[in-house]
């Protein structure tokens, strides 16, 4: 975590449960014999503190407000890991498979991608809820209003003059190809009866001890407003999948006092309120998971790297990041109070990538997530092959993944990010080589990339072979090719590099290197990229933008409409082009790519 925080200091300066990172600011801190100490908001929902310079580690008094004492790590680890496991219970029924490679028959030496059978996959148009809350002390902004919650979440193309630059519905089109489509019901405002300091105030841990009632009324408001929560119950267990709660004001991770709420996902029966949310005699579902996040934000001042009294919206990462804990998907920056491992840096929105362009502009999930989330088919690199015009994520390339022969839970992704929609406040632009080991106890336990553990389970190779995330040069030279002055200084990631291609685990040849080189690595001018596997083959140049399953199905289908528009995948999708969101898709037969 501390190279999370640095990370977005160094990005704020050049650019002007399960939880979001704290957003890295300096703040003065008294303690109680009235020094005073420069120290740096460290840690998560579940364990947080301030960290000074020299080490020390502190958390304000539950005894005087506004006075700093030696934070007791031991207790918030214990209490962190005990949460962590209740939560990642439920998780762990979501991620209990990981992709493997099976010997099915595919264009161009290509193999087939499975997802495991218990693998929950999202498509299609599901309902979601975001309940508004304010506190007697604390209102929502003027104009913050239900139906400018309702254009936040679901206008389609939205730009706005508060820095938007898309909705949180065009975030999930846009990273599921077309194929999932969030609709949201807004309820609300409401004023709760307690002020916000009831709601957020710490306990001996540093945990927010009241929250759950926070919740608890919300959905008490919305059932009384007529809000059916079966209405948002995806798998049909009876439970709303996610109810998400934006209230007034800052949050505790963003320049919020210690009084303030910590913006996180939780299950409502572990909190104070010791129970779930049972509206079933009303006909209207249970309430059980549930994500919140801050209207407000500080402004961090570039210069000093402290948090200012000017407030500005929140935006959009960190919804997007909470509510994709719904999907299943882990954090993955260091959730350990050590907090010194990279993670996925700026390049994932699990991870700080949520921040980028000041939460406006959340970066793109990683090829993991999307082949995780059923949204895209990986092109299995497993023969000689030449890439000569890879198209980006944001174009919606398809990624290439390179396996561990003998233990397929490890592998490699390869995907082209570039500076351009989502990806666009990216510190970096290449191809992005991510080594994951997958482990299912460390991903219910959101603990991927914690350094408590032996190893990360999902970090990127650093093309400059510098992991060291608190340094902006090095974070925009991660990617490949490393560059310098025009020249490369390094195109390839083989058992011979800096960095090597190294594995966890033994390879079907005994060593602990994956033994299939990946050279020549090259961005082209026009955002693409080229690079050979295995030496390359001119005979066998992949394409990263078809589907040979996706044009066989629609053959084979019968109706007779010549505008019917398939997912890249073969699924139909309707007879209307225009009213899908951006990306690839088969017209007639044809692929066709739409922009707008």
């Amino acid at each position: 975590m501390k190279k999370i925080i640095a990370m977005l200091s160094l990005a704020l300066a050049a650019s002007t449960t399960f939880a979001v990172p704290a957003k890295q600011a300096k703040k003065t801190l008294t303690l109680a014999d009235g020094t005073q100490v420069v120290a740096t908001q460290m840690g998560d929902e579940y364990m947080n503190w301030w960290q000074a310079d020299n080490g020390m580690r502190y958390v304000e008094s539950q005894d005087k407000e506004g006075v700093y004492e030696a934070a007791n790590m031991d207790v918030m680890a214990a209490h962190a890991q005990m949460r962590r496991a209740i939560i990642g219970e439920k998780r762990a029924k979501r991620l209990n498979s990981v992709v493997k490679p099976v010997n099915m028959s595919f264009s161009s030496g290509q193999q087939r991608v499975q997802i495991g059978d218990e693998h929950i996959t999202y498509t299609g148009k599901k309902k979601g809820i975001i309940i508004l809350v304010q506190f007697p002390n604390q209102k929502f902004e003027t104009g913050h209003d239900n139906a400018y919650y309702k254009m936040v979440a679901n206008e389609k193309g939205l730009t706005h003059e508060d820095g938007y630059v898309g909705s949180v519905t065009d975030y999930f089109l846009s990273q599921s190809n077309g194929q999932f489509e969030l609709d949201f019901d807004i309820a609300g405002p409401y004023t709760l009866s307690h002020t916000s300091s009831y709601y957020g105030k710490n306990d001996g841990a540093n945990i927010d001890t009241k929250v759950g009632y926070m919740i608890q009324e919300g959905c008490d408001a919305a059932v009384e407003d007529g809000f059916n929560f079966n209405d948002y119950d995806w798998d049909g267990d009876g439970y709303a999948d996610q109810v998400f709660v934006l209230y007034a004001g800052l949050g505790e991770a963003s320049g919020g006092d210690a009084k303030t709420v910590w913006p996180h996902e939780y299950q409502i029966r572990w909190t104070c309120v010791g129970k779930v949310l049972n509206y079933s005699d009303q006909g209207k579902g249970k309430v059980d998971t549930y994500a919140c996040a801050n209207e407000m934000e500080r402004v961090i001042n570039n210069a000093t790297g402290t948090y200012t009294n000017e407030l500005k919206l929140a935006g959009i990462g960190t919804i997007c990041h909470e509510f994709s804990h719904c999907l299943g998907f882990a954090d993955m920056y260091d959730t350990s109070s050590n907090g010194g491992n990279y993670g996925m840096g700026f390049y994932d929105v699990m991870s700080a990538g949520s921040y980028n362009g000041g939460g406006f502009t959340p970066c793109n999930y990683t090829a993991y997530e999307r082949i995780y989330a059923g949204w895209t088919e990986p092109i299995v690199l497993d023969e000689p092959a030449t890439i000569k015009a890879m198209q980006s994520s944001e174009d919606y390339g398809r990624p290439f993944i390179l396996y561990n022969d003998k233990h397929p839970d490890e592998f490699y992704t390869l995907e082209n990010r570039q500076k351009k929609g989502w990806d666009a406040e990216l510190y970096g632009s290449g191809l992005m080589i991510t080594h994951v080991d997958y482990d299912q106890t460390k991903w219910g336990i959101n603990q991927v990339n914690a350094s408590a553990s032996d190893h990360q389970r999902c970090t990127i190779f650093h093309a400059d072979n510098d992991a060291d995330g608190t340094v902006l040069e090095s974070i925009k030279n991660d990617l490949y090719p490393y560059m310098s002055g025009g020249v490369p200084l390094n195109d390839e990631l083989t058992d011979d590099s800096r960095p090597a291609a190294k594995l966890y685990n033994k390879n079907a040849d005994g060593t602990k290197y994956m033994g299939k080189p990946i050279t020549a690595i090259k961005k082209n001018v026009n955002g693409t990229i080229s690079f050979d596997v295995m030496g390359g083959n001119e005979d066998n140049i992949l394409d990263n933008t078809t589907s040979e399953t996706a044009i066989k199905d629609i053959k084979a289908d019968t109706r007779k409409a010549d505008n019917r528009v398939y997912s890249i995948d073969g699924r139909y999708l309707g007879d209307d082009i225009n009213a899908l969101g951006k990306g690839l898709y088969i017209v007639g037969g044809k692929k066709e790519l739409k922009t707008k």
